[in-house]
Protein backbone atom coordinates (compact mmCIF):
# COMPACT_ATOMS: atom_id res chain seq x y z
CA UNK A 1 0.00 0.00 0.00
CA UNK A 2 1.17 3.52 -0.80
CA UNK A 3 -0.18 6.63 0.95
CA UNK A 4 0.55 10.06 -0.50
CA UNK A 5 -0.47 13.64 0.14
CA UNK A 6 -0.99 15.54 -3.11
CA UNK A 7 -0.73 19.32 -2.76
CA UNK A 8 -2.98 20.26 -5.69
CA UNK A 9 -4.56 19.20 -8.97
CA UNK A 10 -1.19 19.33 -10.74
CA UNK A 11 0.23 16.82 -8.22
CA UNK A 12 -2.80 14.58 -8.77
CA UNK A 13 -2.25 14.68 -12.53
CA UNK A 14 1.47 13.99 -12.05
CA UNK A 15 0.63 10.90 -9.97
CA UNK A 16 -1.63 9.70 -12.78
CA UNK A 17 1.16 10.31 -15.30
CA UNK A 18 3.60 8.27 -13.19
CA UNK A 19 1.14 5.39 -12.96
CA UNK A 20 0.41 5.56 -16.70
CA UNK A 21 4.14 5.47 -17.41
CA UNK A 22 4.53 2.42 -15.13
CA UNK A 23 1.78 0.45 -16.95
CA UNK A 24 3.45 -2.02 -19.31
CA UNK A 25 0.62 -4.53 -19.81
CA UNK A 26 -3.12 -4.70 -19.39
CA UNK A 27 -4.30 -3.50 -15.99
CA UNK A 28 -7.32 -2.18 -14.13
CA UNK A 29 -7.39 0.92 -11.95
CA UNK A 30 -10.40 1.44 -9.70
CA UNK A 31 -10.88 5.02 -8.46
CA UNK A 32 -13.01 6.14 -5.56
CA UNK A 33 -13.45 9.41 -3.69
CA UNK A 34 -15.88 12.23 -3.15
CA UNK A 35 -17.13 14.50 -5.90
CA UNK A 36 -14.32 16.78 -7.06
CA UNK A 37 -11.56 14.87 -5.24
CA UNK A 38 -9.50 14.50 -8.42
CA UNK A 39 -10.54 11.22 -10.04
CA UNK A 40 -10.85 12.65 -13.57
CA UNK A 41 -7.70 14.74 -13.07
CA UNK A 42 -5.82 11.55 -12.20
CA UNK A 43 -7.25 9.86 -15.33
CA UNK A 44 -5.99 12.78 -17.45
CA UNK A 45 -2.55 12.10 -15.98
CA UNK A 46 -2.87 8.40 -16.81
CA UNK A 47 -3.51 9.46 -20.40
CA UNK A 48 -0.38 11.65 -20.29
CA UNK A 49 1.69 8.70 -19.05
CA UNK A 50 0.34 6.48 -21.82
CA UNK A 51 0.97 9.24 -24.44
CA UNK A 52 -2.74 9.47 -25.31
CA UNK A 53 -3.20 12.18 -27.93
CA UNK A 54 -6.96 12.69 -27.53
CA UNK A 55 -8.41 15.02 -24.90
CA UNK A 56 -9.29 12.89 -21.88
CA UNK A 57 -12.68 13.87 -20.48
CA UNK A 58 -15.12 12.45 -17.97
CA UNK A 59 -17.56 9.90 -19.42
CA UNK A 60 -20.21 10.66 -16.79
CA UNK A 61 -23.01 10.85 -19.36
CA UNK A 62 -21.71 8.27 -21.84
CA UNK A 63 -20.38 5.87 -19.17
CA UNK A 64 -17.37 4.84 -21.34
CA UNK A 65 -14.72 6.75 -23.28
CA UNK A 66 -12.08 4.95 -25.34
CA UNK A 67 -8.63 6.27 -26.22
CA UNK A 68 -6.55 4.29 -28.73
CA UNK A 69 -3.71 6.69 -29.59
CA UNK A 70 -1.34 5.86 -26.70
CA UNK A 71 1.10 3.03 -25.95
CA UNK A 72 -1.87 1.00 -24.71
CA UNK A 73 -5.56 1.59 -25.30
CA UNK A 74 -7.25 3.27 -22.34
CA UNK A 75 -10.90 2.57 -21.49
CA UNK A 76 -12.36 5.10 -19.05
CA UNK A 77 -15.58 4.04 -17.31
CA UNK A 78 -17.58 6.29 -14.97
CA UNK A 79 -20.12 4.56 -12.72
CA UNK A 80 -21.42 7.77 -11.12
CA UNK A 81 -24.86 7.31 -12.68
CA UNK A 82 -25.17 4.07 -10.73
CA UNK A 83 -24.62 5.98 -7.46
CA UNK A 84 -28.11 5.60 -6.11
CA UNK A 85 -29.03 3.81 -2.90
CA UNK A 86 -31.85 2.09 -4.78
CA UNK A 87 -29.46 0.58 -7.33
CA UNK A 88 -28.28 -2.84 -6.27
CA UNK A 89 -26.68 -5.77 -8.04
CA UNK A 90 -30.09 -7.46 -8.12
CA UNK A 91 -31.68 -4.39 -9.72
CA UNK A 92 -28.94 -4.33 -12.35
CA UNK A 93 -29.11 -8.07 -12.95
CA UNK A 94 -30.04 -9.74 -16.17
CA UNK A 95 -28.62 -9.62 -19.69
CA UNK A 96 -27.57 -5.94 -19.55
CA UNK A 97 -25.35 -6.47 -16.53
CA UNK A 98 -23.95 -9.69 -17.96
CA UNK A 99 -23.01 -7.88 -21.17
CA UNK A 100 -21.36 -5.03 -19.26
CA UNK A 101 -19.35 -7.48 -17.15
CA UNK A 102 -18.34 -9.39 -20.28
CA UNK A 103 -17.18 -6.14 -21.92
CA UNK A 104 -15.03 -5.26 -18.88
CA UNK A 105 -13.58 -8.79 -18.85
CA UNK A 106 -12.72 -8.55 -22.57
CA UNK A 107 -10.95 -5.23 -22.04
CA UNK A 108 -8.85 -6.67 -19.22
CA UNK A 109 -8.12 -10.04 -20.79
CA UNK A 110 -6.66 -8.68 -24.02
CA UNK A 111 -3.60 -7.61 -21.99
CA UNK A 112 -3.05 -4.49 -24.11
CA UNK A 113 -5.42 -2.05 -22.42
CA UNK A 114 -5.71 0.03 -19.30
CA UNK A 115 -9.20 -0.08 -17.82
CA UNK A 116 -9.89 2.87 -15.50
CA UNK A 117 -13.12 2.94 -13.50
CA UNK A 118 -14.27 6.07 -11.68
CA UNK A 119 -16.71 5.64 -8.79
CA UNK A 120 -15.58 2.01 -8.55
CA UNK A 121 -16.92 1.71 -5.01
CA UNK A 122 -20.47 2.15 -6.35
CA UNK A 123 -20.43 -1.24 -8.07
CA UNK A 124 -17.39 -3.17 -6.88
CA UNK A 125 -19.09 -6.44 -7.87
CA UNK A 126 -18.49 -5.42 -11.52
CA UNK A 127 -14.74 -4.99 -11.11
CA UNK A 128 -11.99 -7.43 -12.00
CA UNK A 129 -10.48 -9.01 -8.88
CA UNK A 130 -6.92 -8.01 -9.83
CA UNK A 131 -6.78 -4.23 -9.78
CA UNK A 132 -5.09 -1.17 -8.38
CA UNK A 133 -7.53 0.63 -6.08
CA UNK A 134 -6.92 4.34 -5.57
CA UNK A 135 -8.92 6.31 -3.03
CA UNK A 136 -8.74 10.11 -3.17
CA UNK A 137 -9.91 12.28 -0.28
CA UNK A 138 -9.53 15.94 0.62
CA UNK A 139 -7.05 16.89 3.33
CA UNK A 140 -6.19 20.27 4.83
CA UNK A 141 -2.62 21.13 3.95
CA UNK A 142 -2.84 24.79 4.92
CA UNK A 143 -2.77 25.97 1.31
CA UNK A 144 -5.45 27.89 -0.62
CA UNK A 145 -6.24 24.83 -2.74
CA UNK A 146 -7.31 21.74 -0.83
CA UNK A 147 -4.82 18.92 -0.91
CA UNK A 148 -5.71 15.32 -1.48
CA UNK A 149 -4.71 12.11 0.22
CA UNK A 150 -4.22 9.17 -2.12
CA UNK A 151 -4.24 5.59 -0.90
CA UNK A 152 -3.06 3.08 -3.51
CA UNK A 153 -3.52 -0.67 -3.02
CA UNK A 154 -2.97 -3.74 -5.19
CA UNK A 155 -5.37 -6.71 -5.10
CA UNK A 156 -3.63 -9.31 -7.28
CA UNK A 157 -0.41 -10.30 -9.08
CA UNK A 158 -0.71 -7.96 -12.08
CA UNK A 159 -1.61 -4.97 -9.92
CA UNK A 160 1.12 -5.87 -7.38
CA UNK A 161 3.68 -5.79 -10.20
CA UNK A 162 2.39 -2.38 -11.29
CA UNK A 163 2.55 -1.08 -7.72
CA UNK A 164 6.14 -2.34 -7.41
CA UNK A 165 7.13 -0.55 -10.67
CA UNK A 166 5.44 2.61 -9.39
CA UNK A 167 7.42 2.49 -6.14
CA UNK A 168 10.66 2.39 -8.17
CA UNK A 169 9.85 5.61 -10.05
Amino acid sequence: MIKLVLADAASTRTLGCSIGFAVTQGATIALSGTLGAGKTTLVKGLGDGLAVKEIVASPTFTMLNEYHSGRLAMYHVDLYRLKDDKVTEAALGGPGLDLFRAELDDIVENGRSLLVIEWADVADYLLPADRISISLDYVDIGEPEAGRAATIEATGPISAGLLARLQLL
